[in-house]
């Protein structure tokens, strides 16, 4: 969201001087071909639901390993076990 309020219609390098500033984006003229080219989504909406989707690959990757590696921490075994004195 801050980077699409910083770059939405701005101009980017008004003449060739000022180009050298912005390093690798000094041949973009405009904030909005910026944002396109990054991909940032146009609404709150879309990114609230590409951050869930991602969200759900990974939980879902992860409790796929946990199911497949079965961690040795995954299961308490006592490494012996206590006699009571009498």
């Amino acid at each position: 969201a801050l980077c699409r309020s910083e770059l939405d219609g701005a101009v980017l390098a008004p003449n060739p001087s000022e180009a050298g500033k912005f390093g690798g984006v000094a041949l973009l003229r405009s904030g909005d071909v910026f944002i396109e080219r990054l991909g940032i989504s146009r609404s709150y909406e879309e990114a609230m639901l590409q951050l869930s989707c991602l969200l759900f690959c990974h939980l879902s990757a992860a409790a796929l390993l946990l199911v497949a590696l079965k961690p040795r921490f995954s299961r308490a075994r006592p490494k012996h076990t206590v006699v009571p004195c009498q």
